[in-house]
């Protein structure tokens, strides 16, 4: 897996082991459970964090964003914003209490085949960082959630853990949730991870993750040629960039499309 890491306003690219190569675990409505797997829960008052939220809230502003309190322990939606109805057509109190696995059903299927991948690599990234410096750290991604009308929004959710449990382990998070339907983003799920210091918000790590991949139908090398290809570029471009020859992007390419066409994902 080639992992992108900010330093000193420079791209270092670093390319690990994936675990996620050899091990990929199936599609799951529980991804969380490689969060946050509590077996027995510390009753928790809301009211202050709540109000909190509700105080940085712009009063005037009806969209395009909402914001959500989650408890991890629970899995539940303890707080959403009355702006969501703007944005996906559901009041705030059909929000409130839903469990997130109700809110994992409602995830495009190539959104949900990627969760287990995006947490692991938070999880990763974050059980490195101290407790006491966690809290500087917001991480970002997007998603592609169905509004109650049946059509699919886009979503970036900026996250930030604001109360951490006594072993370390997030307990509420404040999730910021932009639409971005309009702006054409790609079908690939982006994670970043940004550090807030006291001039700037500083983003120091991001990686894709791939539905194709996550599933099993394509390798890394197919996703990242595919990836290249819908995004309009010709196979010359593509073997530019990659530094292999244009015939071996056309070979990967046959490869690519039938095996999109046998997953019945390319007609």
């Amino acid at each position: 897996m080639i992992k992108h890491f900010y330093l000193n306003n420079r791209i270092c690219l670093v390319k690990t082991n994936d675990p996620m190569a050899r091990n990929r675990k199936k599609t799951s409505s529980e991804p969380l459970d490689i969060v946050y797997d509590a077996k027995t829960v510390i009753p928790l008052d809301y009211e202050s964090y709540i109000q909190s939220i509700k105080i940085c809230e712009n009063p005037f502003c009806i969209g395009p964003y909402f914001i959500l309190l989650i408890d991890m322990a629970t899995r539940k939606v303890v707080y959403a914003s009355p702006t969501v109805n703007h944005v996906l057509g559901y009041s705030a109190d059909e929000w409130i209490n839903s469990d997130l696995t109700q809110i994992f059903g409602k995830f495009h299927p190539d959104t949900l085949a990627t969760q287990h991948a995006l947490y692991k690599s938070i999880v990763d990234f974050f059980e490195n960082i101290s407790l006491r410096a966690r809290t500087k750290y917001l991480f970002s991604y997007n998603i592609r959630i169905k509004h109650k009308n049946n059509h699919y929004v886009h979503l970036v959710l900026h996250n930030r853990c604001i109360k951490y449990d006594p072993t370390g382990r997030p307990r509420l998070i404040m999730v910021t949730c932009f639409d971005m339907t309009h702006y054409n983003l790609n079908n690939e799920q982006v994670l970043n991870i940004c550090k807030i210091t006291a001039n700037s918000i500083k983003r120091i790590y991001t990686s894709t993750f791939f539905s194709e991949f996550e599933k099993g139908i394509l390798t890394r090398k197919e996703v990242e040629i595919w990836n290249y290809i819908q995004k309009g570029l010709t196979g010359k471009e593509i073997a530019e960039k990659l530094n292999i020859s244009v015939h071996t992007v056309n070979t990967h390419r046959k490869k690519i499309y039938k095996k999109l066409r046998s997953n019945g994902l390319y007609g």
